[in-house]
């Protein structure tokens, strides 16, 4: 009987928690920017440099392009599977990353 010790990768559930890592990340980020520029804004903390650093640089307009620039990935990804049943190894390769990409891009041009 021949073992293997080395795992070949992630499964299903660890590819879904890790997808779910970067959102609630991403959400946990853009909640704090969004609460320390509110409160810069309304005098309630002083300036501060970085956040003036980030805002400049994460713009309205970067949300516009990056959000559907991920959109559109995740979408040129199921259409390489022809829109239709895949694998259960493209699945985990594919979709599981695909589905979070497109939430991230809704997220970020949203945010």
């Amino acid at each position: 009987m021949h073992t293997t010790l080395i795992h070949r990768g992630p499964d299903e559930a660890g590819i879904w928690v890790a997808g779910m890592s970067i959102l609630i990340g991403f959400q946990l980020v853009s909640f704090y920017i969004f609460t320390k520029v509110f409160a810069i804004t309304e005098g309630f903390l002083p300036q501060d440099s970085t956040i003036d650093c980030f805002t400049t640089i994460f713009s309205l307009e970067l949300g516009i392009i990056l959000g559907p620039f991920f959109l559109g990935s995740a979408i040129l990804a199921w259409q390489q599977a022809s829109f239709g049943e895949m694998s259960q190894t493209v699945k985990l390769k594919q979709v599981i990353p695909t589905i979070t990409l497109m939430l991230l891009g809704v997220q970020f041009l949203y945010a």
